[in-house]
């Protein structure tokens, strides 16, 4: 996520909107209007700076889940979107895991190796293997699976174009605008 914000940051810095328009790019701010409390991954605001005070208005949101269901995802987007009718972007992506993260047992050599001893390891302990055949495997570290990542999957929608009736809000229950999916646990259990 951090690369995401990197990227949209010094593209949105490199754009020309001079001195009558603040546009910022934040990350983990919290959103608190009309009972949503929430705090995206990543948001993209817009500020005219005018002589009577003006509103904020929200144009994106990012938001990702890991390991999160879907439904709880989509629920916390839905209330977002309803409290800001304004907004022209969602992007959502969605990290799954092959198996559900389970700690060390205790006693265990990992367990003795990393969590009684509050050891810090190096990274290279951790950095996955790659192959032809996937791009990152399972990190597996002093005997232990630590995080085994299966697919990352995206979709973005944009508010509709219909100038007719500029009420309409982004609709995430219809097909998104662009989608897809990585598969990234080729040939692995």
């Amino acid at each position: 996520m951090s690369d995401l914000f990197t990227i949209v940051n010094r593209a949105i810095s490199d754009i020309s909107y001079g001195p009558l328009l603040q546009v910022n790019v934040s990350g983990n701010s919290r959103i608190y209007s009309d009972g949503v409390f929430t705090v995206p991954d990543m948001q993209i605001t817009i500020t005219p700076n005018t002589r009577a005070i003006a509103e904020t208005e929200l144009l994106w949101i990012v938001e990702s889940g890991f390991s999160q269901t879907r439904p709880l995802i989509i629920e916390k987007v839905e209330k977002v979107i309803a409290s800001h009718p304004k907004l022209e972007l969602v992007l959502m992506v969605l990290i799954s895991e092959s198996g559900k993260y389970t700690c060390p047992k205790r006693n265990s050599s990992t367990w003795e190796e990393v969590c009684l001893n509050k050891s810090l390891q190096p990274i290279s302990k951790f950095v996955p293997m790659r192959s032809d055949d996937k791009l990152f495997g399972p990190v597996d570290a002093m005997g232990h699976n630590w995080i085994h990542v299966s697919s990352i999957e995206y979709q973005v929608w944009l508010k509709p174009a219909d100038l007719g009736s500029p009420d309409l809000c982004i609709d995430i229950t219809a097909d998104p605008t662009a989608s897809g999916v990585s598969q990234l646990c080729y040939g692995h259990d």
